[in-house]
């Protein structure tokens, strides 16, 4: 009997893999841009910050490529500020710090090169909070700083899924057709 049970397993199992497989469903990864998004001229304010990096890192590999100056590229995307916040959100009976919300903020636009706006500023934030512990400030230290790089990568997949999702402008040729 027991073998009938593993069989049955085994059975349920194939088909569930086989019923995703078919229906589409994958993981999702770093899937490349269109190819009207290739090129882009990035503009950070902080050009060494770790959000900078994180997000030349995500465009790179999608295959994006950053043109040292505006001249070169189809779209500019400006990432004027980036704003990190700490805020207390409950306390204990002590008066000590029990809850912390951490809130990381970027403002962003994006632009044509014969300067027009497409994407207006636009600010994309991500808020989370985590538990202070008095007595393992090391660990709660620890955690804050994890929590701000999960916090940067939701950032920088926001932001490349608004960059995605530009339709690209259309240009009249000297015939009169438009083309995109």
């Amino acid at each position: 009997m027991p073998l009938l049970k593993l069989k049955s397993l085994m059975i349920g199992l194939l088909a569930g893999a086989l019923f995703l497989q078919g229906c589409g469903w994958h993981l999702r990864g770093a899937q490349p841009l269109p190819p009207e998004l290739q090129t882009l001229f990035l503009q950070v304010a902080s050009e060494n910050s770790s959000f900078a990096r994180s997000l030349k890192r995500s465009l790179k590999s999608m295959d994006v490529q950053l043109a040292d100056q505006n001249t070169g590229a189809p779209y500019s995307l400006v990432v004027s500020d980036v704003n990190k916040t700490t805020r207390t959100i409950s306390t204990t009976s002590a008066a000590k710090v029990a809850e912390y919300a951490l809130t990381s903020s970027i403002n962003f636009s994006v632009k044509n090169p014969q300067g027009e706006t497409l994407v207006p500023h636009t600010l994309l934030s991500v808020e989370k909070s985590y538990l202070y512990n008095s007595n393992n400030a090391v660990s709660s230290y620890e955690e804050e700083a994890l929590l701000r790089r999960e916090m940067e990568r939701d950032l920088v997949q926001q932001l490349i899924r608004r960059y995605r999702a530009i339709k690209p402008t259309t240009e009249t040729t000297d015939a009169g057709t438009e083309t995109n």
